[in-house]
């Protein structure tokens, strides 16, 4: 359901707060992990998760708790117990997020791709509980890298991108709008998570959304701010 590699137009999407509502099954799910990983009760207390990777959210954990977290013995536990408390909920893609991808994916002229903090196996785990996995198939993750600019950077090469060619990050939070900016796409900022509607025009979104309902408008919208990055 993905576009195909002639597809001009690069579209990045974050997950939480901006495609689906998966109702704090990340949090806890690493939250629950750390736990048993550092051997201390509230881990991540004070730790702010938006817009943040899971290996940052790891690395301030081990700073906290002065506990080198083992990744390999840690990630596929986490993997374990993201899925008890995604059964514990119902996720949801958020409004207008299934048609929109549904007709993004229908044009020859755009390719999705992912661009989230969350790990590659985690990412899909949620998805697949929105029903919305099938319409990526590449993109940037937070295995391998704190900063989300790292991420957009690989989330853009991962999708075909090159320089020049329109590209856009659609997401819920400032540090979306940040790392849209320094990789050279345009950032969309969607109110529908973590920050609002004032704080992502304070971020200098390119273009600032309600939500993803709107259908061939939401389309036009865009792909028309995506070209103004290879202006």
């Amino acid at each position: 359901m993905t576009a195909n590699a002639g597809a001009r137009s690069y579209l990045l999407f974050d997950i939480d707060g901006t495609l689906m509502e998966a109702y704090g099954a990340g949090r806890a799910a690493l939250q629950r992990a750390a736990a048993e990983a550092t051997g201390v009760a509230g881990a991540m207390d004070g730790i702010v998760f938006a817009g943040r990777t899971d290996s940052w959210i790891l690395s301030r954990v081990e700073q906290a708790t002065g506990v080198r977290i083992d990744r390999e013995s840690y990630v596929p536990r986490y993997l374990g117990i993201l899925e008890e408390e995604l059964d514990a909920r119902n996720p949801r893609a958020l409004p207008g997020v299934a048609d929109l991808l549904e007709r993004l994916a229908a044009r020859e002229d755009v390719v999705l791709g992912l661009c989230t903090g969350n790990m590659r196996a985690g990412a899909f785990a949620k998805l697949r509980r929105a029903g919305i996995d099938g319409y990526f198939a590449s993109g940037g993750f937070g295995d391998r890298h704190e900063d989300r600019v790292d991420v957009t950077r690989e989330a853009a090469r991962a999708t075909g991108w090159r320089s020049g060619a329109p590209l856009a990050h659609v997401g819920d939070t400032e540090h979306d709008i940040r790392a849209a900016h320094a990789v050279g796409a345009a950032a969309v900022g969607v109110a529908t998570g973590w920050h609002g509607e004032e704080q992502l025009r304070e971020a200098d979104a390119d273009l600032l959304l309600a939500d993803l309902t709107g259908g061939e408008h939401t389309v036009a919208a865009l792909l028309a701010v995506a070209s103004t990055a290879a202006a």
